[in-house]
C-alpha cells in the first residue's frame, strides 16, 4: 500500500514572503457580511467571539455572533446559514480605530455540539459609507482549515475564532513577528501527538517558515528526553524570500503517541511566530499540542511560552495497513 502524507501544522500564510500581515477588507454598506468557519471537535458553551477589525469614522451598529453553516455555490461550498444562535450588537464607537483582534462577549452564551459553525460579522443598522465603516481582517492562501466568506468578495482566511468553557477554537492570532535566532539558540514548537490506529507516526519532514542567515543552521526534532532524533541541514539562503517550505529527512523519523517532541530551528536564522490575544487562547492548539518553545543552548530544558505559536509543523506518513487519526489543522489523507 502506498504511503499517504499528512500535514500537521498551525496556520501558515503560504503566499507571503517575510513576516505575515493581515489583509483588510472594508464593510461600507448596510448588510455587508463577513464570516469565518470554525469547527468544534467537542460540545462546549461559547461565551466570546473574536474578530480582527477596526473602524473608520462613526459607522452604524454591527451584529457579531455565531450562526450555523449551509452549502453554497460560492465560497467553496460554505456559507453562514443566516440564523443567529447568539450575538451581540455593537455601536461604532465601541470598536477602536487601530487594527487589532477584538474579543466580543455574546449577550447570551450558547451551548453548541461538535461540528462546523460560522463566526459572523454583519453591518446590521444605521449609516455606512466609505468614510464610516468597519475594516475586517483577512488574508489569502493560508494553509489551514478555517476560512472567511465576504459579500461581494472571494473566499479568504479569517482570524475569527470563539472561546468556550473548555477552550478556544479557531486561530486567535493577534500579531505576527519574526524572531532572529543566533547560534546556539533554538526556537520552535513542542508537539504532542495523540494515539492513532498505527501506534506510531513516521515523519518524512518538517514544514515551516524559516530562513537560514548563516552557516550551520538546521531543523531538528528532540524527544521527551531532549535527545536529538532527527536533523535537516539548511543552506545559507540570506537574501532569499521567506516563504513556507517543506524540508525532508533522508530517513523518516518515527514518533510515538502521547509523548512530547520539540520541533525547532537551530543556528543562525529567522523564524516566524504568532502572538495570541490571551495566554489562555493557546488552548486552541491543545488538539495538536502546539506550544512555542525556546532555549539559549543546544542542551538543557526548553522554555515554553503559552502566548505564542511558531510557524513550524510536521509532514507525516501513514503506515501500510493503518489509518491515522486526524487533528484539527491536519489536511489530506484518510481518517483512521
Amino acid at each position: 500500500m502506498a504511503k499517504v502524507r499528512y500535514l500537521l501544522t498551525p496556520a501558515m500564510v503560504r503566499s507571503t514572503a517575510g513576516t505575515p500581515s493581515v489583509n483588510l477588507d472594508g464593510k461600507n454598506t448596510l448588510g455587508d457580511t463577513a464570516f469565518a468557519v470554525v469547527s468544534l471537535d467537542t460540545a462546549d458553551t461559547i461565551s466570546t467571539v473574536l474578530f480582527y477589525l477596526y473602524r473608520q469614522g462613526s459607522p452604524g451598529t454591527v451584529r457579531i455572533g455565531i450562526q450555523g453553516v449551509t452549502q453554497s455555490g460560492a465560497n467553496y461550498g460554505w456559507a453562514n446559514d443566516g440564523t443567529w444562535l447568539s450575538y451581540t450588537d455593537i455601536t461604532g464607537t465601541t470598536i477602536g480605530t487601530s487594527p487589532s483582534l477584538v474579543a466580543i462577549n455574546l449577550t447570551t452564551p450558547v451551548s453548541l455540539s461538535a461540528g462546523p459553525y460560522t463566526v459572523v460579522f454583519k453591518n446590521e443598522s444605521g449609516f455606512f459609507d466609505g468614510s464610516n465603516r468597519y475594516i475586517v481582517g483577512s488574508s489569502m492562501n493560508v494553509l489551514s482549515n478555517q476560512y472567511i466568506g465576504q459579500t461581494g468578495g472571494g473566499f479568504q482566511q479569517s482570524y475569527g475564532s470563539m472561546r468556550g468553557a473548555l477552550r478556544t477554537y479557531g486561530y486567535p492570532y493577534a500579531t505576527f513577528a519574526a524572531a532572529a535566532v543566533s547560534t546556539p539558540n533554538q526556537i520552535g514548537n513542542k508537539i504532542r501527538l495523540t494515539a492513532g490506529s498505527a501506534g506510531y507516526y513516521d515523519v518524512s519532514g518538517i514544514i515551516g517558515r524559516c530562513i537560514s542567515t548563516g552557516s550551520g543552521s538546521s531543523l531538528k526534532i528532540y524527544d521527551d528526553t531532549l535527545t536529538e532524533i532527527g536533523s535537516i541541514s539548511l543552506p545559507n539562503n540570506s537574501g532569499a524570500t521567506q516563504r513556507v517550505s517543506e524540508f525532508y529527512f533522508s530517513t523518516p523519523v518515527r514518533l510515538y503517541p502521547d509523548r512530547d517532541y520539540y520541533v525547532v530551528c537551530a543556528g543562525t536564522q529567522q523564524s516566524n511566530y504568532y502572538t495570541l490575544l490571551a495566554q489562555s487562547d493557546n488552548s486552541a492548539f491543545t488538539a495538536h499540542d502546539f506550544q512555542y518553545c525556546s532555549r539559549s543552548s543546544a542542551s538543557g530544558a526548553f522554555t515554553l511560552t503559552s502566548g505564542r505559536v511558531a510557524e513550524l509543523g510536521l509532514i507525516i506518513e501513514d503506515q501500510a495497513g493503518g489509518g491515522l487519526l486526524t487533528h484539527p489543522g491536519m489536511t489530506g489523507g484518510i481518517r483512521g
